[in-house]
């Protein structure tokens, strides 16, 4: 193993042996781990984010979503299908030049 991938994962050089049989090649991950477990709250509004995740689609049918043209005209949205690879519709692309 290369001396820059040793030092990157804080391996010695006595630690990893490039010249053994591929299976005796054992790293022992337990003492990189920490004895200490941490907890992270776990506070998720799935509606929220489904609400959230589905502004910018349309519901074509069996839960299949086609993206839709996000910008507002008049007080709501497009609603026409972007261009394949663009993020507006071909009205607003052009108006736009983006």
């Amino acid at each position: 193993m290369g001396n820059y991938i040793m030092n990157c994962i804080g391996l010695e050089e006595n630690e990893y042996n490039d010249n053994t049989d591929y299976n005796d090649k054992v790293f022992d991950y337990s003492k990189y781990r920490s004895e200490e477990s941490v907890i992270f709250p776990l506070d998720i509004d799935f509606n929220y984010a489904s609400e959230k995740w589905r502004n910018n689609k349309l519901n074509i049918g069996r839960n299949n979503y086609v993206y839709i043209c996000p910008l507002i005209e008049k007080n709501k949205k497009c609603g026409r299908r972007p261009f394949p690879n663009m993020n507006y519709c071909m009205v607003h692309h052009i108006h736009n030049k983006i």
